[in-house]
């Protein structure tokens, strides 16, 4: 998957409510979730609904793969 792919919020480091950190750590279970799921990210709504749900339950506290599962569960 190309960065080019990947929604803007999700590489913007200007971001008021997560650290670069966050963002990396997002960004990097946007791209597993991608290649593991590609149906649920064969269109441009699709990847942007995804990191949308990825953003919206993301918690430090939870491995990547649960922040994958998580997020695909919540676009279903």
């Amino acid at each position: 998957m190309l960065a080019t792919d990947t929604p803007t919020f999700l590489l913007s480091r200007e971001s008021h409510n997560y650290s670069p950190e966050d963002l990396d750590c997002m960004r990097q279970a946007f791209n597993c979730a991608c290649s593991e799921n590609p149906l649920a990210a064969e269109t441009e709504a699709q990847r942007y609904s995804l990191a949308k749900a990825m953003v919206s339950i993301y918690q430090r506290h939870l491995s990547q793969a649960e922040l994958v599962a998580a997020a695909i569960r919540l676009m279903q």
